[in-house]
């Protein structure tokens, strides 16, 4: 049930270590013969009533449910998964796991999420990913870029065309953490487009300081 509604059966031996495969087969059978869940094919099944799946999940503590997606989410990472949907899967679970008993690789491995969700135009799952990232990062004081974060963080702003307060806060943020001039003058860079439509004195004077920043860096 932690793995989800529809999971895959190929990770319950790494989550169920105190039982072997055959055991975890006879009891996979026993719960399709009882009509608790079916297979899709050899490596999918589901629950058949969405309200027993609710109620295994509300019956599991909460540090249970954290240690079972951090260990689904590594397995995941171990085996290589390259397709999109699985990552954003394995994302989900890192997230929903214990992000500190890895945090490098939880962080990697979100935003790796992150960029193929903005691929897909999936902008708030993006979004999602990000500000989990900016939490676990401020949160633990952990050392990381934040950069990109910041500025992944405004695009998304301005693809969903949230409140333009937000892209602001994010690309002020990036400022503020930036390394160098070449980082500085593509926030600045950035910042003037964004505002361009609201106040056009502003996008003038940002764009000033993007060519100052990149004069610098020449």
């Amino acid at each position: 049930a932690i793995m989800g509604f529809q999971f895959e059966t190929a990770y319950l031996p790494h989550v169920m270590k105190d039982l072997g495969e055959s055991e975890i087969l006879v009891a996979i059978n026993e719960a399709i013969r009882n009509h608790i869940i079916e297979s899709l094919d050899k490596n999918i099944s589901y629950f058949c009533h969405a309200s027993l799946y609710e109620t295994l999940l509300s019956e599991t503590s909460k540090d249970l449910q954290a240690t079972i997606h951090q260990l689904i989410a590594e397995k995941m990472d171990e085996n290589g998964i390259s397709d999109p949907k699985s990552y954003l899967n394995m994302a989900n679970h890192f997230m929903q796991g214990q992000p500190l008993k890895d945090s490098r690789l939880t962080l990697s491995c979100l935003w790796k999420a992150s960029e193929i969700a903005k691929k897909l135009q999936l902008i708030h799952e993006m979004e999602k990913i990000l500000c989990f990232m900016e939490d676990l990062v401020s949160k633990h004081q952990l050392t990381w870029d934040m950069f990109p974060i910041y500025i992944a963080l405004a695009d998304a702003s301005i693809l969903t065309k949230d409140d333009f307060q937000f892209g602001i806060h994010y690309l002020d943020s990036a400022i503020k953490v930036s390394k160098n001039s070449l980082e500085k003058a593509q926030a600045y860079t950035r910042y003037g487009n964004f505002v361009e439509s609201i106040n056009s004195d502003k996008y003038l004077e940002n764009n000033i300081k993007a060519s100052k920043e990149l004069k610098l860096k020449i």
